[in-house]
This record gives structure tokens, C-alpha cells and sequence, in this order.
């Protein structure tokens, strides 16, 4: 099993972005952006600790991959999973400009959920 893992700020932006777009929407009252993002922020630190858990009581059984580590590498990655993505996507580039990372609204979000998820991410290697 492969576990590709994405910073969890980036995966919350971009699940706001592709699920709810309404709700991320710059006329949306910030209360919205906030829930939105905390929806998709605990989803992320479910499914991670989840998959953690699952790498742990499998040894050896389950590769772990952090998506900006291995630019790279996601042809392989890509091979396996048969999905391909350009290589100046943010999903793949850390460092590709994200189109709201202007959103004043998602810098308030981050501090706000960045602390419950704190352990989560030094666990899987981010800062």
C-alpha cells in the first residue's frame, strides 16, 4: 500500500477549493471559510493518524510517501497509481503557487488549526 501524504495546509486548501468552493467563495463570511476548513482539517488528521496506525501494526507493508519530497519521483508514483499530474502542481510542487494563497482568510485558519493537528505533522515529518 502506498500512503502519499501532502502538507496538511496544502490537502485542507485544496479540499476547500474542490469541495466547496461556495463556501471559500472571497464573499463568503469568514465564519464559513473557518468551518470549512476545520471540516477538512479533521479529515486530514483522521486519515492520516488512521494510516499511520495501519503502517505500524503492518511493518513493511505500507510505503509512506510525502508528495513534496519526491518531485521527482511521482512518475513512479504516477505509474503506480495511474494518475498524472503536471509537475508545477501544488499537489506535486510545494513550491508552485497556489491560487489562494493570497486569501488573507486562510493564513487565520491555518493558526487557528495548525495546533491540533501539531503532533500529527511532526509525526509525519512536516514542520
Amino acid at each position: 500500500m502506498i500512503h502519499a501524504l501532502r502538507h496538511p495546509r496544502t490537502t485542507v486548501e485544496s479540499a476547500g477549493r474542490n469541495w466547496r468552493p461556495t463556501a471559500l467563495d472571497r464573499a463568503a463570511e469568514p465564519e464559513t471559510c473557518q468551518a470549512v476548513h476545520e471540516r477538512f482539517a479533521n479529515g486530514w488528521l483522521m486519515n492520516t493518524n488512521s494510516l499511520l496506525s495501519l503502517a505500524d501494526e503492518h511493518p513493511g507493508r505500507v510505503v509512506r510517501v510525502r508528495l513534496e519530497d519526491v518531485p521527482a519521483g511521482m512518475e513512479a508514483i504516477a505509474d503506480a497509481v495511474g494518475i498524472r499530474l503536471p509537475i508545477d502542481h501544488p499537489a506535486v510542487n510545494a513550491t508552485a503557487p497556489r491560487p489562494e494563497a493570497d486569501d488573507a482568510r486562510l493564513e487565520t485558519a491555518w493558526q487557528r488549526w495548525r495546533q491540533p493537528l501539531a503532533a500529527t505533522i511532526r509525526r509525519v515529518g512536516y514542520e
